[in-house]
């Protein structure tokens, strides 16, 4: 979710003065050294979002007592046999590794996403 909201961000912020400029009539140049109001605008509203976001998540998140966190410290699995984790990776990356042909480079790419 938060990838999705990043990029819908991105293009807003990139759509924003385009759209101060065309919809809303406001100038979109200035003289040397001055920013343009659309782009003062634009910011200006990003900020805005910004922190309603920032405000948002901090009164709609919620924080567990002491108690709630030790139950969920208790419900972990057990500890993880690590020699069988690393067997387990390293067989992975040699499959990745050991492509055929045309895909030998590609495959050789995708192994190193195992690290």
């Amino acid at each position: 979710m938060q990838s999705f909201f990043i990029g819908t961000g991105a293009i807003v912020a990139s759509f924003l003065p385009y759209a101060m400029t065309n919809w809303f009539g406001i100038e979109n140049t200035a003289a040397e050294g001055i920013i343009p109001s659309s782009v003062k605008w634009s910011f200006y509203i990003g900020g805005f979002v910004f922190i309603g976001a920032v405000v948002w998540t901090v009164f709609s998140s919620k924080e567990y007592s002491p108690e709630e966190l030790k139950t969920f410290e208790e419900t972990k699995p057990k500890a993880i046999n690590q020699q069988f984790l690393i067997t387990n990776r390293l067989r992975n990356c040699k499959i990745f590794f050991c492509g055929t042909g045309q895909f030998s480079v590609c495959w050789i790419g995708v192994g190193l996403l195992c690290f």
